[in-house]
Formats: C-alpha cells, structure tokens, sequence
C-alpha cells in the first residue's frame, strides 16, 4: 500500500452570473475498502487561502489537503474519482468551470485522480448549493 500524503484540488470558477460564492467546503475522499466497511470517507474542510476572495467568477484556486495522519490511511493506489466528492456548506450557489484532482504518495508519487476541464453547467449536473432549486451539495468527481 503506497498511502496517499497530499491531495491537491485545483478548480476554477466559471464567469458566468452568479457562478462565485463565499461558502466554505469541504473535501471528502473514500478509504480503501479493506479492512474499512465500504463507505467509510475521511472528510476535511477545505482550508483558508491567504487572499480574502475565493472562489470570485473566472478565479483559479489552488488547496492542499494534508492526509498523512488522518485514518484510516487511504491507498493511493486504488483511489480514483469516484472516491472523492466535494460538498459545499451553504446555499450561495458556486459553479466552477474546472475541477482536477492530484494526489501524492508517502514515496512521492503523484497521481492524476480526478480531471474535469469542462465541469458541466446545468443545476442537476453543475451546480453547488445545499439549496436543491439551485444545485446540489455534493458533487463526486468520477
């Protein structure tokens, strides 16, 4: 097992009206299934960037996520885009235009997990917002 260390999420959001947000989010990625029960996600809030205004129409955002002492560990290996969801908090809808997924291993392998250069825009398949006439909270990436 080559426990994953870091994982990189890099979007941008879209230009279209209304499509940026202050809401806070959260990251969650799927553990390996063994010897975890099937389901068991480790979750982590998205962090503060140094510049007040994330997530501002045609903005790109770059967040590290630290996984190595969170447990259960999670196998680099067998992680894809199924097994990484991203959930907003609130109701300010957000649409990005772009979402990609890195991970990176304890030995330094990095892997491409998730790549979404065209996110789509409808409010069933794009949208974020715990409010469902706006979109939807949680979006997986594969």
């Amino acid at each position: 097992m080559a426990r994953l260390s870091f994982v990189w999420i890099i979007h941008t959001t879209s230009t279209r009206a209304d499509a940026d947000t202050d809401d806070a989010f959260r990251l969650s990625v799927r553990a390996s299934p063994f010897p975890f029960p099937p389901g068991t996600w480790v979750r982590v809030g998205f962090p503060d960037l140094p510049s007040p205004d994330e997530r501002e129409r045609g903005a790109t955002e770059q967040y590290r996520f630290d996984f190595r002492s969170r447990e259960p560990a999670i196998d680099m290996a067998l992680l894809d885009g199924a097994d990484m969801e991203i959930e907003i908090l609130g109701s300010d809808a957000w649409l990005p235009s772009s979402i990609w997924a890195i991970g990176q291993d304890v030995n330094g392998t990095r892997k491409l997990i998730a790549a979404h250069p065209s996110w789509p825009t409808s409010i069933s398949n794009g949208w974020f917002s715990t409010d469902l006439s706006e979109g939807r909270p949680t979006r997986r990436l594969g």
